[in-house]
This record gives C-alpha cells, sequence and structure tokens, in this order.
C-alpha cells in the first residue's frame, strides 16, 4: 500500500488523498481590487519539502479568513486532502508544473521536524541573470542587491488600467568597500560556483560546514625554499614533481578539504597550509574541528582544466574574515536555527515521531603516510605514525619528531 505522504515533486491532479510535509518560505495576499479596501481576493503560499522542491498554493478568498493566523513564514506544517490542479499563471513562483488548491476538506497542522531543511530563498547572481540561456523571463526569483539608482516613474497602461512603474538599479558589491569595488571581483554562492564555466577567481561567503578527509589532511612536500610541492617515491627516494630533486625527508603540510556552506548549498573547498594554520593553531585531526563553524570569505580560483569531476574541490587563494565583509554578506549564511538543528541531528538519533533521523559514520582520519609517498626501508609505517602523533601532541609546539624523517613547518 502506497504512503499517504508524498514528495512535492511526485503532486500531481489525481493525489486528492495525499499529504506533504513543508516549510512556508512565503505568504502573500492578492487584493480584491487595487487601490479599493484592504480586502483579499487570495492568499498565495511558497512550500518547500525535505528535498527542497517548491510549489505553490493557493488559498481562494473563502477560505483566507481561515488560514490567515495559520501559515507562517519559516514554519512547518503537514497539509492533507488538498487538491492539485494545472499552475496557470503566467508568472509563476515555482517551475512546478501544478499548483496545490487548498479547500474544505483540506487539513493543516503545524508540525516539528528535525533537521528539515531551510530553503527560504532561491537566490540568484548577477552573473547567471546576464545568461540569457539560464533566464527564464516568466519566473519570479531571488536577488540580493544594493540599489544606485532609482529612475522617474513611468505611466503605462497594463490590463487594461492605468500604472505607474518604477525602475531602479541595484548592483551585487556593496559600495564603500573600495577593494572589492574597485578590482571587480566577483562575490558568488556555492550553487552557482559549480555551475560557473569561466576560469577566473571568485570570492564566496560561507560558513565552514564539516572536514572531508577521505583523502587524509596532509601531504609531504618538497624542502627546498619557496617550492610547496609534493615528494613522489622514486627508486628508493622522495621526488619533488617540480624541481625533480631527491630527498630522504619531508616537510608535512597541511592539504584539508572542507565543506562550505551558503543558503544555495554546499561546495567542497580546498585550503592549503598557509590557510589552515590562519585559521587555528591546531595539530591533529581531531582538533582540525575547531575551524567548523566559522564564517568566511574566501577567494577561490577556478580553472576547468584542472578540475576533475564533479564534486573536484575548489582551491581556496585567500581568506577574508574582516568582521565588516562577513557581516555585509551575513544574508547568505544559514541561520543559526538551522545549525543548532543539524548539531542536535548528530547528537541524537530521534526528537519526534516525525523527526528525520540521520545516521552517523565516525570514520577516524588515518595519521599514516601513504607507502608511495614516504621511502619504506627509512621510515617504518607503524614508526611514522607514533612520530607524528609524537610531534603534533602539543598546540604550542612543533618541533621535529627525532625518530621520524618527517618534520613540520608552520607556515607564518
Amino acid at each position: 500500500m502506497p504512503s499517504m505522504f508524498i514528495l512535492v515533486k511526485d503532486i500531481k491532479p489525481q493525489y486528492q488523498l495525499r499529504a506533504v510535509h513543508v516549510r512556508v518560505v512565503r505568504v502573500f495576499k492578492v487584493p480584491e481590487k487595487r487601490g479599493e479596501g484592504n480586502s483579499s481576493k487570495s492568499t498565495e503560499v511558497i512550500l518547500h519539502d525535505e528535498e527542497g522542491s517548491y510549489i505553490h498554493a493557493s488559498i481562494q478568498k473563502k477560505g483566507v479568513v481561515k488560514y490567515r493566523e495559520i501559515f507562517k513564514e519559516g514554519k512547518l506544517f503537514e497539509i492533507k486532502n488538498f487538491m492539485a490542479a494545472t499552475n496557470y499563471y503566467v508568472y509563476k513562483i515555482t517551475q512546478h508544473a501544478y499548483m496545490i488548491k487548498l479547500n474544505y476538506r483540506t487539513e493543516v497542522k503545524e508540525i516539528n521536524s528535525l533537521g528539515f531543511p531551510f530553503k527560504m530563498f532561491r537566490l540568484k547572481s548577477f552573473i547567471s541573470l546576464k545568461d540569457t540561456a539560464d533566464v527564464n523571463d516568466k519566473e519570479l526569483i531571488d536577488v540580493i542587491g544594493r540599489v544606485i539608482e532609482i529612475n522617474n516613474h513611468v505611466d503605462k497602461i497594463i490590463g487594461g488600467k492605468a500604472t505607474k512603474l518604477i525602475d531602479f538599479q541595484i548592483e551585487d558589491n556593496l559600495a564603500g568597500i573600495s577593494d572589492f569595488k574597485s578590482a571587480g571581483l566577483i562575490v558568488t554562492t556555492c550553487y552557482d560556483l559549480k555551475k560557473t564555466q569561466v576560469d577566473g577567481e571568485y570570492y564566496v561567503a560561507a560558513e565552514i560546514l564539516g572536514l572531508d578527509l577521505d583523502d587524509g589532511w596532509y601531504y609531504v612536500s618538497c624542502m627546498s625554499a619557496g617550492c610547496n610541492k609534493k615528494l613522489k617515491e622514486d627508486g628508493g627516494s622522495l621526488v619533488c614533481t617540480k624541481c625533480h630533486k631527491p630527498y630522504t625527508q619531508g616537510t608535512v603540510r597541511y592539504k584539508v578539504v572542507i565543506m562550505a556552506l551558503d543558503k544555495s548549498g554546499d561546495a567542497p573547498l580546498l585550503l592549503w597550509d598557509r590557510e589552515v594554520a590562519e585559521l587555528a593553531d591546531v595539530e591533529v585531526p581531531p582538533e582540525l574541528d575547531a575551524i567548523v563553524g566559522m564564517k568566511i570569505l574566501f577567494k577561490v580560483g577556478l580553472k576547468l582544466a584542472l578540475k576533475r569531476g564533479n564534486n573536484s574541490p575548489f582551491s581556496v587563494l585567500r581568506m577574508l574574515r574582516d568582521e565588516h565583509l562577513v557581516q555585509t554578506y551575513s544574508d547568505r549564511f544559514v541561520e543559526h536555527q538551522e545549525q543548532d538543528l543539524i548539531s542536535k541531528m548528530l547528537e541524537e538519533e530521534t526528537n519526534s515521531a516525525e523527526a528525520s533521523i540521520g545516521v552517523e559514520v565516525n570514520s577516524p582520519a588515518s595519521m599514516q603516510p601513504s607507502q608511495h609517498e614516504l621511502d619504506d626501508t627509512a621510515v617504518n609505517s607503524l614508526t611514522t605514525k607514533r612520530s607524528l602523533l609524537d610531534e603534533f601532541s602539543s598546540s604550542k609546539s612543533r618541533k621535529k619528531a627525532t625518530p621520524s624523517n618527517i618534520k613540520k613547518e608552520k607556515t607564518a
């Protein structure tokens, strides 16, 4: 027997006795007649489900009073026995083929659900709006910008009625941040960064959601001044991939992949030795968690020729933690309320019968260097692991470990 609850993407006219769990994104009223009293013709609501799919719900005049105090933006609801109809609006607030129409049989109940996502904005970057192939002029979208120019109103006839329209211009780089504006730098989102097909340097205002240590957290680099390239095993020696010099020892440097999060989604970013050392005086993987939750303006370098797959991390070139700059782009960060929900989800299996259950799998990061990176005739793998632990045991000191041929160098 099919479940009563379905996802937004599966809503169709034939499903009139189904139910959905959704969050209210926007609520707005359509007046009966423009400029004539406060009566409403309808109330329109934008909803999204746990997958982030959006749908338009319409409440006609008879139901406006009934639901006036029920639907609140940001709240979660269970909606049953609704009717689905073709989305007939010319200017659509969602691209779903159908819309929900509430009627006398519809049941609405506010709920709590741990871990249910917040997708309150469908932000479009200014770059994407310049791409005609990616713009639907019949779709209503969200943008963030600063008004820099307002033109005089224009009188037009729309739908047989005299209407006044005002044109204004906005920009996405806030004035007063001279280095951003003068350099012509681009501030984008995680979502748009992953879609970008143009080489260049971009800024992303995001929060460090977590660490991806599947490929380790460090590499062994060349010891030549100014050369930080990786050493590889070749004929019993460690050879630099750039200057081709042989070594019997190398310098351990950070190479940490993080998951950055903003309201548009997430993106993998690669932090090198300088960036990790700048964030915190951390020494071993468990203490790298100290950087989780930090909100930063990342400068990212994109070279399509170097990308390896759709989830290839973007290399971080610089980080800006200036309080004013971070606050400037605060609207792009996920609300603290959502972060609290995520934290609770990681600490407990469930909070209620309707809670979304997440399974946490802890895989301790291996601190043992690869056999292809170290000369196994000079450094026994177990000894190397122990020496790394000994070397990184204090956050106040980075002394060279005597038994090992690998040392850690702190970048100033």
